[in-house]
């Protein structure tokens, strides 16, 4: 892969935090509603449902509390991925117009996806069976679909294109640049693993969050640990968001010479 001209991995990553800089405060209000405080009563399931107490403080499993578990973490999971969809979209289209040196318009924005919401599920529902199953049975394909279907959301966004065909499309821009893309994604996974482990020791003085699944946690801990794992799957949001929308136009001003205002 030799794309000519060069993909400045730099500009990307400076474009990225530099729309999170210039609207942190809507941004971030806008990850932690539509993300954060869904994820945070997922996150309080087991208090909830049991009162915070661990798989392991009976004498033995409960078919009770398996099947609890089972199914917060399937539903937790799926509800995470159709309001990840709806968040990056909102903020994707919000960042187009921070990369175009417009005014935000969060509103606007919100229209846009709510409008292709829809579509959107249909997308992120696609994207996530073909990586998953990629990543389980050969591992190498799923990293590659990951890749190549990086920017489909912009690309149904932007260009009004079908489920399976903002797929195809992404997959056509991505080519010659997955190297670079690749390179996005790990650092912006070391930054975000960062920030989740820093918020997730807020909890450590309160319980073992390692452990409390087994062993059971104080209401206090349960609390503490839901909040800060959903502040830190917010902010994950918003950098994914971002990063997206940067690599988008990236790809697209270097192979057909379409610029944020254009």
């Amino acid at each position: 892969q030799s794309p000519k001209p060069q993909f400045e991995v730099g500009r990307v990553l400076g474009r990225t935090f530099s729309a999170i800089k210039n609207n942190f405060v809507k941004f971030g209000l806008l990850s932690f509603v539509i993300v954060g405080l869904p994820m945070f009563v997922v996150g309080l399931w087991p208090l909830l449902l049991y009162g915070g107490e661990g798989m392991l403080s009976g004498d033995e499993l409960s078919d009770g509390y398996l099947i609890g578990t089972f199914v917060g973490a399937i539903g937790g999971m799926l509800l995470y991925f159709l309001l990840y969809a709806l968040a990056q979209s909102i903020l994707v289209h919000a960042c187009f117009k921070d990369f175009a040196g417009e005014k935000v318009s969060l509103r606007l924005s919100m229209r846009k996806a709510l409008s292709l919401l829809l579509p959107l599920i249909g997308l992120i529902i696609l994207y996530t069976i073909g990586v998953f199953l990629g990543l389980v049975f050969f591992i190498i394909p799923g990293i590659l679909l990951l890749l190549g279907w990086y920017v489909c959301i912009p690309v149904l966004l932007v260009e009004k294109r079908g489920v399976v065909d903002s797929l195809g499309r992404s997959w056509e821009l991505t080519k010659g640049y997955k190297r670079w893309v690749l390179l996005i994604v790990i650092i912006l996974w070391v930054i975000s693993t960062v920030i989740s482990v820093l918020l997730t020791l807020v909890s450590v003085p309160f319980g073992d969050p390692n452990m409390a699944t087994f062993t059971g946690g104080s209401v206090i801990f349960w609390i503490v640990y839901a909040l800060a794992s959903a502040a830190a799957q917010a902010i994950a949001v918003l950098i994914s968001a971002s990063s997206v929308a940067a690599v988008y136009f990236e790809i697209r001003d270097l192979k057909e010479g379409i610029t944020p205002e254009s």
